[in-house]
C-alpha cells in the first residue's frame, strides 16, 4: 500500500464523506446498531477508495511531470477541472473553446470518470470514483483533485495556487 499524506487523504475522506448523499452520512438519531455496522463496512470502502485515489494522483503527477516542458510557462495556478466522460464532447469542449482556451495547456487537468476515447487537447485524470453520478462521483472526484493538486504542487513549487472548478462553469 502506498505511503499517504495523511493530512490530505484525512481532508479528501471527509470531503467524500460529507456529501449529503453518501450512504454512510445519517441522522445521529437514525443510528442503530446495524447502521453502526454498515457505516463500519462504508467505511472500509471509503479507505479502499481512498488507496485508489491516492495511488491514481501519483501515478498521474508522475506522468504529467515525465512530459517535456510542462512546468514552463504556465503561470502560478493549477486549473482542475472535473467532469464526467458523458460531457467530454460537450460541456469539456466548451470550457475548452472558451476559458479554457486563454490558459497555457500545461497548466490545466481534467479530473475524469474515464480516459477519453479520442484524444483530446488536456491532461484528462481517470478516477476510481464512481462513474455517472452528481452525488458520490463529483464529491469524489472533488477530493481527488484536490489530492492530486497537491501532488502537483509539491513536485511543481511555481504553482502558488489551486482552482477547482466544474466543467459546467463557462
Amino acid at each position: 500500500m502506498a505511503q499517504f499524506d495523511k493530512g490530505f487523504i484525512i481532508m479528501a475522506a471527509l470531503i467524500v464523506v460529507a456529501c449529503p448523499r453518501c450512504a454512510a452520512v445519517q441522522p445521529l438519531y437514525s443510528l442503530q446498531p446495524s447502521s453502526l455496522a454498515y457505516m463500519d463496512s462504508a467505511q472500509s470502502s471509503y479507505l479502499e477508495l481512498a488507496a485508489l485515489i491516492e495511488a491514481g494522483a501519483e501515478a498521474t503527477a508522475r506522468k504529467y511531470f515525465a512530459s517535456a516542458n510542462v512546468t514552463e510557462g504556465h503561470g502560478k495556478v493549477l486549473y482542475m477541472v472535473y467532469s464526467d466522460s458523458n460531457f467530454y464532447k460537450t460541456r469539456l469542449d466548451w470550457i475548452l473553446q472558451t476559458w479554457v482556451a486563454q490558459l497555457p495547456s500545461n497548466s490545466l487537468m481534467v479530473i475524469g470518470d474515464a480516459a477519453p476515447k479520442e484524444p483530446m487537447a488536456v491532461n484528462v485524470h481517470s478516477t476510481s470514483c464512481p462513474a455517472h453520478s452528481h452525488w458520490e462521483g463529483a464529491c469524489c472526484k472533488y477530493a481527488e483533485a484536490v489530492i492530486l493538486a497537491q501532488k502537483m504542487m509539491k513536485k511543481d513549487r511555481t504553482f502558488k495556487w489551486a482552482y477547482f472548478v466544474d466543467d459546467d462553469a463557462y
